[in-house]
């Protein structure tokens, strides 16, 4: 099950193998916004950046938001790729014209832990990682 119990249990083994903590320490991890994940990372690694899955954002956005006529995902990707507050505002803009609800949505999410440019400005490589898509698609081989 993935809670924050196992999650810890896990995160705690990480520790256990000589030089793997360093590595999660300096790295950034990619979360699809699951509550038991963010709080054993937020216990067992604090220092560890974590970056919300874009698709899981753009996913939320839709099942949250009634007629959201003439909102595409570029829309939303485009606040999730914004590589300066300007860019950030101006896509943010661009979404709240379109559709008051979902901009209101998106901007309640601190951006800080999903918008590229925060990412840049603190100093954390991103690799051009925005989705735990990669992931995903492998544990669904193995499935």
């Amino acid at each position: 099950a993935e809670n924050s119990d196992n999650y810890s249990w896990f995160f705690r083994q990480i520790k256990e193998v000589e030089g793997l903590a360093g590595f999660v320490e300096s790295s950034l991890q990619l979360s699809d916004r699951g509550k038991g994940l963010a709080c054993a990372q937020r216990q067992e690694f604090p220092q560890t950046p974590v970056r919300k899955c874009g698709r899981h954002i753009v996913s939320s956005v839709r099942k949250h938001i009634k007629g959201g006529a003439g909102v595409t995902d570029a829309n939303i990707w485009d606040i999730i790729n914004a590589g300066s507050v300007a860019e950030y505002e101006t896509a943010l803009q661009v979404l709240r014209n379109k559709h008051l609800a979902a901009g209101t949505y998106v901007q309640a999410i601190e951006n800080t832990s999903y918008v590229f440019y925060t990412f840049i400005e603190r100093g954390i490589a991103t690799f051009g990682s925005s989705t735990s898509n990669v992931v995903e698609s492998r544990n669904s081989a193995y499935l």
